[in-house]
């Protein structure tokens, strides 16, 4: 089978996932907090004490905000075992430009999913697009 592509407005191709998809995060209970630390400071997990909190935001039950989240990096956990600190649980880092949000939220206190961004981009070009599960 031919396709003919050269006259096409637009020449299909792979597409990032970040210009049509974000993140919708959902917190399972009230209170859940989005924080912001100073973690990287190696004087804190030398002294085994808790790295500085400020709380950006708090979430309620079936609250969302949309971005962008990534995993923790590995290296902060073993840094963590390394100086013998009980680890946390788990934490997602959270990047809401819009809002100029960037924090950590625990995993295990909210839901994420990959929702199509809202733009005319994504409604002109991929309509269709279902929601997608985060592994966590």
């Amino acid at each position: 089978m031919a396709l003919r592509i050269q006259d096409a407005d637009r020449i299909p191709g792979p597409i990032e996932f970040e210009l049509v998809y974000e993140h919708e995060i959902t917190a399972l209970e009230d209170g859940v907090e989005l924080w912001e630390s100073e973690e990287g400071r190696i004087s804190t997990y030398l002294l085994g004490q808790e790295p500085p909190r400020k709380v950006l935001r708090k979430l309620n039950k079936g609250e969302s905000i949309r971005g962008q989240v990534t995993k923790e990096s590995d290296f902060n956990m073993l840094a963590r075992a390394i100086t013998g600190e009980k680890l946390p649980p788990a934490t997602l880092r959270v990047t809401v430009i819009r809002e100029r949000l960037y924090g950590k939220v625990y995993a295990d206190k909210v839901e994420v999913k990959c929702v199509p961004r809202d733009t005319r981009f994504v409604k002109e070009y991929f309509p269709n697009l279902p929601q997608l599960e985060y592994a966590k």
